[in-house]
């Protein structure tokens, strides 16, 4: 997309679940690009937090903060991001990948919301039944339709 003499990319990746757009822009033009967009009526500022937020209730995982290299797309419930057909075809090295498609995974990314208190900190240990940390938790907030605290994180069943 042209904007003022300039090439924007304009994606729809949908990182936060959402029915949007992000664009890519040249960095000496990100002031004025910002100035221009809030000159629109329907156009405010949001913070990372309100994006994560999106994120989550949409189910999407952050790599580096939700999975990472020690994660399988199958804890990580990202299977369907695979297409069967292409599963044998892989280049990457990924044995690890396809053992625990065929096996029982033994841990995995869940929600929860929590009855009392605040949200827990990020990398809080969760425990069920007060004994040995269940799961860490990987995110935070509120959720102000259901008046709950709510996390999600890497289950270790």
């Amino acid at each position: 997309m042209d904007w003022r003499g300039y090439e924007l990319l304009v994606s729809r990746c949908g990182y936060t679940g959402e029915d949007g757009f992000e664009i890519s822009l040249p960095p000496e033009i990100a002031e004025e690009f910002a100035v221009a967009l809030l000159d629109d009526d329907e156009v405010a500022l949001i913070g990372l937090g309100a994006r994560d937020s999106l994120r989550l209730e949409a189910g999407l995982c952050l790599y580096g903060h939700d999975i990472d290299l020690t994660t399988s797309p199958a804890e990580a419930d990202l299977l369907w991001t695979i297409p069967k057909r292409r599963r044998n075809r892989l280049t990457i090295p990924v044995p690890i990948l396809f053992q625990r498609i065929s096996h029982r995974v033994r841990r995995g990314f869940v929600s929860v919301c929590y009855l009392t208190g605040a949200p827990r900190r990020a990398r809080a240990p969760i425990f069920v039944r007060r004994t040995e940390p269940h799961w860490h938790g990987d995110e935070r907030r509120v959720q102000p339709d259901i008046g709950a605290a709510c996390g999600d994180g890497i289950c270790g069943c």
